[in-house]
């Protein structure tokens, strides 16, 4: 039970490769393979298997304006195109999830947003007290080794990526 917001910091429009989801792809978590390929470029290349990808034609786009959002389930498919303008498209993605929830592998941080942790399942962050203060930073910095860790175990990603 996990959402994701994706959160526009610049205009997101087909033209510039907006966020596009599929309909419906969230009922079952599709199999995915890390595939290099030259215009797929996520960190691990990850896509949905050819054989069990829906019909992109069904695909809807997240048309926003700077400060807006979309929600979409964690297992829905979604992608974006190229850019084909001079300006950048910058969002942000913010997963949220129930304390049960668990990852895979190791544990990794999380900012507890709401109520009380019963489960352990993550390492909770602790909430910052400066403004990028050197505790913050470290906190940080752990967070996203936890994460790297986890994310490329089973997979080589990109040479270069996620330094």
């Amino acid at each position: 039970a996990a959402v994701v917001a994706w959160i526009a910091l610049t205009p997101s429009r087909p033209d510039n490769g907006c966020v596009r989801y599929l309909p419906g792809s969230h009922a079952r978590q599709l199999p995915h393979v890390d595939g290099f390929e030259e215009e797929n470029l996520l960190s691990r290349g990850q896509c949905v298997r050819a054989d069990h990808m829906p019909d992109e034609d069904t695909a809807v786009d997240a048309v926003l304006e700077p400060g807006d959002f979309a929600l979409h389930d964690f297992r829905c498919v979604h992608g974006s195109g190229p850019n084909r303008t001079s300006e950048p498209r910058v969002g942000l993605q913010v997963v949220y999830m129930a304390t049960r929830c668990r990852g895979r592998g190791a544990r990794e941080g999380a900012s507890l947003v709401r109520g009380r942790d019963s489960h352990g399942h993550w390492e909770l962050e602790p909430e910052p007290l400066h403004e990028f203060g050197p505790g913050e930073v470290d906190a940080h910095r752990r967070s996203m080794a936890l994460e790297k860790a986890n994310y490329f175990a089973d997979s080589q990603g990109r040479q270069g990526y996620h330094k």
